[in-house]
């Protein structure tokens, strides 16, 4: 039966892959037809560039102004919180913490089978949010992968521990939740070096610029950052319906945090600390506004799946674990493919694409959090049935 199980668990694994390398070619020839490689990229860049030259890059985006041609204008819809003019230079292109999180995450699974462990590794490279987060030249998936390092490593040294969630924090969308659990958590130090590493980035940025924390605050708030069909989490498809983009997005953001706090004090003791996290990575998701390369994080959960196939070796609960692996993974895949048809009908109707796409969001994700409270249940069973093996064990010898 272990044979048959280790070959189940593969073909999931192996089609999971299959479908990653599709979206992947999809997602190319909608790069190419927008042309957006590299996109933020090349606006880190020039907001970098204009901030080491004295010029606050903030009043230039989405404008005509060009201060210097060799630089050129900063991209229209680019934004980023202050302290990243700073800390946002030391990784974006840095792909080595992405690496080594994927290592690490290959290494949570409780099995001798290396092809297995291989595949989960594989399949974390081929995973769609990270590629499209190389495609833009997008930092989500490094901000990610510091988040799952601070997981994982999270009573080794909380020096590290707050140099990660620091660096994390340019993408206050992804990594405020996190910080919200450290804190349930009672992990304060980390917390105090982060917020204190933050704190003088903004305060160097500011000095620098020569300008306030309050006006630049303004100035980021005011950009631009998307149109009337963005992303603002769960709530979206409110927009739709008359409500306003910020109540929207307000009504998401309490229904993350309330969702993070109630699975907190649910979720049982015994499970490892990087799957008491699953809540939170499912909740970063939707709690606001969030695009496919902010959602790397799903490689935690989608590790649980296999988790509880290696567990159960029955042919019904792999069926339902490779299921819950795939939206896991490929939730965005699945609806940007699905949605697809619609743009390409009607090209002039953009508005068509993206309420079609909000809609299948807000479902997908309501769907996802039951895998999530139903995965921590079995995950409890699982990690409870392995201690009292251990102690058996014990008594024994």
């Amino acid at each position: 039966m272990a044979i048959n199980k280790n070959k189940k668990i593969l073909i999931s694994l192996i089609c999971a892959a299959v479908f990653s390398v599709i979206s992947i070619y999809v997602l190319c020839a909608f790069a190419s037809i927008r042309e957006i490689w590299f996109y933020d990229f090349k606006g880190q860049w020039a907001i970098s560039a204009y901030f080491f030259k004295g010029v606050d890059p903030f009043v230039l985006t989405g404008t005509e102004q060009i201060p210097d041609v060799s630089i050129g204008a900063v991209p229209k819809y680019f934004g980023t919180v202050p302290w990243a003019l700073l800390l946002g230079n030391l990784i974006y292109g840095g792909f080595l913490p992405y690496v080594y999180a994927r290592f690490l995450i290959s290494k949570q699974l409780d099995t001798e089978n290396k092809a297995v462990r291989i595949l989960t590794f594989l399949l974390s490279f081929l995973s769609i949010n990270s590629f499209v987060s190389v495609l833009y030249g997008n930092a989500g998936v490094i901000c990610c992968a510091l988040l799952i390092i601070a997981i994982i490593k999270i009573d080794k040294n909380p020096i590290i521990l707050g140099v990660c969630l620091a660096v994390a924090m340019i993408k206050p969308q992804v990594a405020l939740l996190f910080c919200f659990e450290f804190l349930l958590l009672k992990k304060i130090k980390p917390l105090i070096i982060a917020a204190s590493i933050d704190v003088f980035a903004y305060a160097a940025v500011c000095f620098i610029l020569k300008k306030s924390p309050v006006i630049l605050l303004k100035e980021f708030l005011s950009i631009d950052i998307g149109n009337q069909n963005r992303n603002v989490g769960l709530f979206t498809f409110l927009k739709y319906m008359g409500t306003s983009d910020n109540f929207a997005m307000l009504l998401s953001m309490a229904t993350g945090i309330a969702f993070v706090i109630i699975l907190h004090f649910k979720t049982q003791d015994g499970i490892p600390m990087l799957y008491r996290f699953i809540p939170v990575c499912i909740a970063e998701t939707f709690w606001c506004y969030s695009w496919w390369n902010d959602q790397f994080v799903m490689i935690v959960p989608a590790l649980s799946c296999i988790v509880l196939m290696l567990a159960d070796n029955g042919r019904h609960n792999i069926l339902k674990q490779s299921a819950f692996l795939f939206l896991c993974l490929f939730k965005q895949s699945l609806i940007f493919i699905n949605a697809l048809p619609i743009a390409s009908a009607y090209p002039e109707n953009t508005n068509l694409f993206f309420t079609l796409w909000n809609y299948e969001n807000s479902v997908i994700t309501l769907i996802l959090i039951a895998i999530c409270i139903y995965n921590l249940k079995r995950l409890a069973a699982v990690y409870s049935r392995k201690q009292i093996d251990k102690g058996k064990a014990l008594l024994n010898n």
